[in-house]
């Protein structure tokens, strides 16, 4: 199967690459040589080998950090001024490179969304699976395209950490196409451009190890609290005691439904050249009431929040399953979300998410999540199988509530669980809390869990409160990986009835050796780790810190957004 094995294979997954077109393999090279150069990173450090910044000015040592060096080289002598031999020096000219090989890199994923379009309009039965493969690729491209372009924006204005996070979410969205096609017995029918594009997927995360250098390292000096405190008072004057629109089931409001509400946002402006593309945030209030439906936000929408009456009281609820089948073919896992939350800042407060088709109906999602800088504050998210998608992007969770059964949590987002409450819900054999999809060691992704509450639901049998996870057909796990390099930390977290192995394989796979799983300071009678796997971990207080909020989300410290979001709803 070519590139598309090398990639995604679930049960072969051997870590070779296939030989890469040079301007794939620059994207990632250049913005993280441009990211060390704009953060004077100290010369020695604990995360990977680099040079000095004088060093990092010389095209050719910043070629000889990746794996590709001809290739990489290529691509820089693209760009070379003319009637000149040398790169030049300077931020100036790695960043005219990048945005150069970002253009090459969008191109190509355009080419191959467009040839996947016309494959899926040549195969239109709901049952032929070249159709249902191309359909579910061709989403995640389109938007993969959108996200470059987003990216190059964010080159060109400076913001290389952001535009980092961006290519982060092109990778995931490359990696979910990938897998699609996998699934196809007959790969021959696929545009030969398809192998480019997931080759470079690969190599936007491979080169990731030069980011640490540029977020890690230098993560541990806080930010300057004047900064982060203007941050807030922004958020806050932009939206204190603002409802743009209300929804209510009794008709006391515009809307009656949720969707109606979201078509109402404004998209974001179209760029232009030399002008922000920003917009005022959209504040929606729903009143109590259960609301029977199945909502999305325009990816392109203006900042979106959603205010709810208590996360039981507001309730979004659906009943599609990965079986589903609409416009001719299955919804597969995404398609089957009950709320998708995937415009860029989406706030939720105090709103519940919940997929009703029951126990026995394989993946149903409750709430996909895809974005960055997504927030959601006492929210609540019920299900069973494959409850929240974190697909991808940056995202924070307070005060929430999710229920499931297996892989409850899962997808490649950056994400912070920050004192939830984690309930598995009873299910024969066995359950898994995550099912985390990082591809690449280098990829800043994964799940943290802070000051979080882990257990299996507990039920009234009789006069007395019991655990069902106590009983034999129900065992608990905190994870299982779902790509090579999973990724979930849980840090002051109260472990309830919880598997003493803690972990789980991945059925055929040797994912579980890349893996990586966490645990610091956790407590009750899950943490006990005498008997945990052996791959996995307890951090030490200083690599505890790589996963605080500030660490891991915001570059430590250098880009906040978590705070001004969470603190406008307490108080």
């Amino acid at each position: 199967m070519g590139a598309i094995e090398v990639f995604v294979s679930q049960r072969a997954r051997k870590r070779k690459l296939a030989l890469i077109a040079a301007g794939a393999v620059a994207v990632a090279v250049v913005l993280v040589a441009v990211v060390c150069l704009a953060v004077r990173i100290p010369r020695h450090g604990s995360h990977g080998r680099h040079e000095g910044n004088d060093a990092l000015r010389s095209g050719e040592v910043v070629c000889r950090q990746t794996e590709y060096e001809a290739e990489c080289l290529a691509a820089m002598n693209a760009t070379l001024p003319e009637g000149s031999d040398k790169l030049g020096d300077g931020s100036k000219a790695l960043i005219r490179v990048l945005v150069y090989s970002l253009s090459v890199a969008k191109n190509l994923m355009n080419m191959t969304s467009l040839e996947l379009t016309t494959l899926a309009n040549s195969n239109q039965t709901s049952d032929d699976p070249v159709y249902i493969a191309a359909s579910e690729c061709t989403v995640g491209l389109d938007e993969a395209v959108d996200r470059m372009d987003t990216a190059i924006d964010l080159v060109m204005e400076g913001k290389l950490f952001d535009a980092l996070e961006e290519l982060n979410m092109v990778a995931t969205l490359n990696t979910d196409c990938a897998e699609s096609l996998y699934r196809l017995n007959d790969t021959s029918k696929l545009p030969g451009s398809i192998n480019t594009a997931i080759n470079l997927a690969m190599n936007l995360v491979n080169a990731m190890k030069l980011t640490d250098i540029a977020t890690v390292t230098s993560s541990l000096t806080a930010f300057g609290p004047t900064n982060r405190r203007l941050a807030m008072r922004r958020l806050l004057a932009e939206s204190q005691g603002r409802i743009d629109y209300v929804v209510a089931k009794d008709g006391s409001g515009q809307f009656d439904t949720v969707q109606a509400a979201l078509n109402k946002v404004p998209l974001r402006p179209e760029r232009e050249e030399g002008k922000p593309r920003g917009c005022r945030r959209v504040v929606i209030h729903v009143k109590a009431g259960r609301y029977v439906e199945k909502a999305a936000v325009n990816k392109n929408s203006c900042p979106v929040t959603l205010i709810g009456d208590g996360k039981t009281n507001t309730v979004i609820s659906w009943n599609d399953t990965i079986q589903t089948v609409r416009d001719g073919k299955p919804v597969g896992t995404w398609g089957s979300y009950t709320f998708w939350a995937r415009g860029d800042g989406f706030i939720g407060v105090k709103i519940g998410v919940e997929n009703t088709a029951g126990i026995d109906k394989f993946q149903a999602v409750a709430l996909l999540a895809q974005g960055r800088k997504i927030v959601f504050i006492d929210s609540g998210f019920s299900a069973f199988q494959d409850t929240l998608y974190a697909r991808a992007g940056s995202q924070y969770y307070t005060k929430c509530t999710i229920k499931g059964t297996v892989d409850m949590i899962f997808g490649n987002a950056a994400a912070v669980f920050d004192s939830c409450n984690v309930t598995v819900r009873p299910k024969n054999g066995q359950t898994t809390v995550t099912a985390q999809g990082r591809t690449d060691e280098n990829q800043r992704t994964g799940f943290v869990f802070h000051s979080c509450r882990i257990d299996a639901e507990r039920l009234l049998n009789g006069t007395s409160v019991t655990f069902l996870a106590t009983n034999q057909y129900m065992v608990v796990y905190l994870g299982r990986p779902w790509r090579p390099y999973a990724r979930v930390v849980y840090i002051g977290c109260y472990l309830g009835t919880i598997s003493p192995e803690g972990y789980l394989k991945w059925a055929l796979t040797d994912d579980h050796k890349t893996a990586e799983y966490y645990e610091y300071k956790c407590y009750g009678p899950g943490a006990n780790r005498s008997d945990r796997v052996g791959w996995s971990h307890t951090l030490s207080a200083k690599e505890a810190e790589e996963y605080t909020v500030e660490n891991f989300l915001e570059s430590g410290g250098k880009n906040p957004w978590v705070e001004s979001r969470v603190a406008r709803w307490w108080g």
